[in-house]
């Protein structure tokens, strides 16, 4: 499949996901469940030369709810990316804004809010650099890092956010770097200032 977009659309795998090993491995393990009842085999094998511990001949394989919900994720990653890099490939955006942006922009929030900070994370990263609409790229700059946040801890941000500056921005990015940094006191009374000068709506302050 991905040789075809790579011919077609100039799209590779590598473009999409940073370990191509893991998605060859998703593949692999499904056929290795529904063609040899989970125990590796040479065609296995075969398929994922190269990759680091795999397993021996004849071990049976698992697919637990951790496997499970890794694989899942991934590819539902890898499918949301390859229909923002086919929509940029033949979809006219203008010059400041292109639809596959909003899309991931949007798939991001929506795995934010359901806890699944990895998928925020990778869809961001994968989309910042070319974004095209500077406020959207804010966004997914500030939800990536509060991604990263969640999930290895405010010092893995901590450098980065400190030297964003957002004097010149509009006060709601001031408000989300002080959240970013746990200043839940001076970021409590920007928040409430920001709802009296209708800079931000009651359901933003609380969905957020």
């Amino acid at each position: 499949w991905m040789a075809w977009f790579e011919k077609q659309l100039k799209i590779s795998l590598s473009q999409i996901v940073p370990d191509p090993g893991m998605v060859r491995e998703i593949f692999q393990r499904r056929h290795l469940f529904v063609h040899n009842g989970g125990k590796v085999n040479r065609l296995y094998l075969l398929k994922l030369a190269g990759l680091p511990d795999l397993p021996l001949m004849g071990k049976e394989l698992v697919v637990d709810g951790e496997y499970l919900t890794s694989a899942v994720d991934t590819l539902t990653c890898i499918g949301t990316l390859l229909v923002a890099f086919v929509m940029r490939r033949l979809a006219r955006g203008d010059e400041s804004d292109h639809a596959a942006d909003t899309l991931v922009s949007e798939k991001a929030y929506d795995f934010m809010c359901q806890g699944r900070f990895s998928m925020t994370d990778k869809l961001t990263s994968a989309m910042i650099d070319d974004c095209k609409f500077d406020y959207l790229r804010l966004i997914m700059t500030v939800n990536r890092w509060l991604a990263r946040k969640r999930l290895e801890g405010v010092e893995a941000i901590r450098q980065d956010v400190e030297a964003w500056q957002v004097s010149a921005l509009q006060p709601r990015f001031a408000l989300a770097r002080l959240a970013l940094l746990d200043d839940m006191e001076e970021g409590y009374k920007l928040g409430q200032l920001l709802l009296k000068q209708k800079d931000l709506s009651r359901d933003e302050w609380e969905t957020w």
